[in-house]
């Protein structure tokens, strides 16, 4: 009998997988939290009891990566309040178990299609350090770090983004990112833009900022509708601000351009130009200024904004004179539109310190032929060149009418550029629109009331 019960556990214990010769492999005992509801509830694979990664100096008490993830103290952080442990399980989605792979990691995820572009590094940037990205040769500056980088088509658009595909990022210092392509960053893990950091598509004078002047025919202020009326401003989040008429012609203004994009942000796109000036026996008068990028931050953890994200329009340029001339000069350039910021995630957070900033160029002044010697109009402030106030439009004491200041939010519109006065002066350009936020998330916290933007687009509980 002996015998046959040895020989009966022998069989029930090789039925069962269980080889008695085999130690207990350790790696199963914690698993860090890894359970996948899979064929192994918990592949987590090897790792020691606690996991702890390599601890960042980082600030204050920073623990840096946890678990492959960005364990923060927040309290001990400059003052910033706790925020209750940015990134677990590797910074991925809580989907009961293995983190997913790159061409599903996202729970919410717009305008870029599956499988997205494979992370590679992280997108830190120290404090002090300019990281110049340009979008429309997609490549990044000497003092970017080394992450990777596509292109990837925009849904539902015939234009591409530039994606940064990242494990996660500490912003401490600036981005700034120029081009004919807006900016994509997906972070495989948490993403935090510090204090001092910035994240910056703004336009400058002209020149639209990364991605921005899209489809907006019916948005880009129109040119002046007869000689020496400045142009209309930028449309995006509202109406642009009207050009003003010549002096001694009826007065006949050029209208704002139009509110642009849709309530759910797809396509991605930015900020609409402004109108050029017109003139008698020049082609045109200033130039408009240039709209607004985009900016879409895409997390599979939680952002965290401690610090500025910006998309300002560019300034119109003041009218200028031609040799003889006596009247009706060039009018002013309307203002360019701020752009769009788009933050979507499981978990999006606008700390008490976060600054949303999507203000609108100012217009251009008009020209001012007589007396002699003819005064060219002054160029309008570009929306990104002073965040504490709008962007003041052309306004030289001698020359034609002033150009519209830009606007910051839905507080303060955009201005009508002035009629000229005096010596047949021309008319400045109207004001550029604010830009506009969106938010998409499963949870969201705001703590900050330095958003100007129009936030209708803003989810639940923002």
């Amino acid at each position: 009998m002996a015998r046959l019960a040895i020989v009966l556990g022998l069989l029930v214990s090789t039925a069962c997988g269980f080889d008695p010769a085999r130690p207990i492999d350790s790696t199963f005992t914690s698993d860090a939290g890894r359970r996948d509801g899979g064929a192994n509830p918990r592949d987590a694979g090897p790792q020691s009891p606690t996991d702890a990664g390599t601890r960042d100096a980082g600030d204050g008490a920073d623990a840096g990566p946890i678990d492959g993830g960005h364990r923060d103290a927040g309290g001990r952080d400059g003052g910033v309040e706790p925020d209750a442990g940015m990134e677990r399980d590797g910074g991925g989605v809580r989907d009961g178990g293995v983190e997913r792979d790159a061409g599903s990691a996202f729970p919410i995820l717009s305008n870029i299609a599956e499988p997205v572009p494979a992370p590679s590094g992280r997108l830190d940037i120290a404090s002090g350090t300019l990281c110049l990205v340009d979008t429309t040769n997609a490549s990044l500056g000497a003092n970017c770090p080394a992450v990777a980088i596509d292109t990837a088509l925009v849904v539902g658009s015939g234009w591409q983004a530039l994606v940064l595909s990242v494990t996660g990022g500490d912003i401490q210092g600036t981005l700034r990112a120029s081009g004919n392509r807006p900016l994509v960053i997906l972070s495989h893990g948490d993403l935090r833009v510090r204090n001092s950091g910035t994240i910056d598509v703004s336009a400058t004078g002209r020149a639209a900022g990364a991605g921005g002047g899209k489809t907006c025919a019916p948005a880009n202020g129109p040119t002046g509708v007869r000689e020496g009326a400045g142009g209309g401003g930028g449309g995006h989040g509202s109406t642009g601000g009207t050009g003003g008429g010549p002096q001694m012609k009826p007065v006949v203004t050029t209208p704002g351009g139009a509110p642009s994009g849709n309530s759910t942000f797809r396509p991605l796109q930015g900020g609409c130009a402004g109108g050029a000036g017109a003139a008698v026996d020049l082609p045109l008068g200033g130039g408009g200024g240039g709209g607004g990028g985009a900016m879409q931050l895409t997390s599979s953890g939680i952002i965290r904004i401690d610090g500025l994200l910006v998309a300002g329009g560019g300034g119109g340029q003041g009218g200028a004179t031609a040799a003889g001339q006596t009247s009706f000069p060039q009018g002013g350039g309307g203002g360019g539109a701020g752009g769009t910021i788009l933050l979507e995630g499981p978990d999006v957070r606008l700390t008490s310190s976060a600054r949303i900033h999507t203000p609108g160029g100012g217009g251009g002044q008009g020209a001012r032929p007589t007396p002699s010697p003819p005064v060219p109009g002054a160029d309008g402030q570009d929306g990104a060149q002073d965040l504490d106030s709008a962007a003041i439009g052309g306004d030289t004491p001698e020359a034609g009418g002033f150009g519209g200041d830009g606007a910051r939010g839905p507080s303060e519109p955009a201005e009508d550029g002035e009629l000229g006065a005096g010596g047949g002066s021309a008319g400045g350009g109207g004001g550029g629109s604010y830009g506009r936020l969106e938010i998409n998330a499963t949870v969201c916290s705001v703590g900050t009331s330095d958003i100007f933007a129009d936030r209708s687009a803003v989810g639940p509980g923002c």
